[in-house]
């Protein structure tokens, strides 16, 4: 008669281990791109909201924000003129900002920024994205992140 064992064997676990292991290494790196794809398409989504609450306040103001702030304020400068949005995207994953040129300086109308935080900042392709507007056309940086 033979006898029955219940359970599993060590060998038995050991590799069931190995190959779960195998697996999560294979799928961890591919969740994670897909992650940082997403935090991508906050930012781009941003970033236009911004340009197209930049150019709401141009059409009622003589100058384009130099600052983001808590509403659409047109000072007598770009230093003074304010834009009405939220300084973070949705998840907080980036950080916006805006420049203007200085007084001087009229290469560009306006650029805005996003630069990436906390766990997004491991995105080394796409840590700061960018929208210029410079004499009526758009320019998108880095171009593999748009």
């Amino acid at each position: 008669m033979k006898s029955k064992t219940n359970g599993f064997s060590f060998f038995e676990v050991i590799v069931v281990l190995v190959i779960m292991s195998i697996l999560l290494a294979i799928a961890i790196p591919g969740y994670r791109s897909i992650v940082l794809k997403n935090g991508r398409v906050e930012a781009r989504s941003a970033l236009t909201a911004l340009a197209l609450q930049q150019e709401r306040l141009r059409s009622t103001c003589p100058y384009y924000a130099r600052s983001i702030g808590t509403a659409d304020s047109c000072g007598d400068s770009s230093d003074k003129t304010f834009v009405a949005f939220k300084q973070t995207t949705e998840s907080n994953r980036y950080i916006l900002s805006v420049k203007t040129p200085d007084d001087g300086d009229k290469s560009y109308d306006y650029s805005i920024f996003a630069i990436a935080t906390g766990p997004q900042a491991g995105d080394s392709q796409c840590r700061t994205m960018s929208l210029t507007l410079d004499k009526g056309t758009q320019t998108r940086g880095p171009s593999p992140c748009w």
